[in-house]
């Protein structure tokens, strides 16, 4: 099965957008509405990457810790509106690894997914046999190293003072 990307939004807010722009674009995608759908979806095939509004993340937070606890490290890009006032701090406690505020154009959400699969690790998965312990070192360090690079990346592009704060903490 090819690389695939899970879009959760229960409310349907920016999730029909998302999947479409991303199929447009010859991208695998899969729109989920319900934890146990996801929790399916993950367990059938491993996303590439998952993408989550902001304002939803808690709300996803049984998805995102089966992501967490499993064999490959999964980026999630959250989403945010230009116009809501996000406390971040919670999203990355939960594992989101990078931030896009909306309303945007298709071809910059299918950049941010493209650019976020391209920095994931090939060759792991569910049924990949266990590395040593080296490699799993440096499977981690480089993982710690991605994210920060996505945090700091995220710091740059947030506009409020207070956001930045709540990422720079975290």
């Amino acid at each position: 099965m090819p690389a695939h990307v899970l879009v959760l939004d229960a409310a349907e807010g920016i999730g029909p957008w998302a999947r479409d722009a991303l199929a447009h674009a010859g991208l695998a995608c899969a729109l989920v509405k319900e934890n146990v759908e996801a929790l399916r979806s993950v367990d059938a095939q491993w996303p590439a990457l998952v993408v989550v509004p902001l304002d939803e993340v808690e709300r996803w937070a049984p998805v995102l810790g089966r992501l967490s606890d499993g064999p490959t490290t999964v980026p999630v890009l959250g989403m945010a509106s230009r116009d809501a006032s996000v406390d971040v701090t919670p999203a990355l406690a939960l594992g989101v690894t990078d931030l896009l505020t909306y309303p945007c154009n298709g071809e910059d959400l299918v950049d941010r997914v493209t650019s976020s699969m391209r920095g994931r690790r090939s060759g792991r998965g569910p049924a990949s046999e266990p590395a040593s312990p080296l490699a799993q070192l440096r499977a981690v360090t480089e993982a710690a190293e991605e994210a920060l690079l996505r945090t700091e990346t995220a710091v740059a592009r947030v506009s409020r003072a207070e956001e930045r704060e709540h990422l720079r903490q975290a």
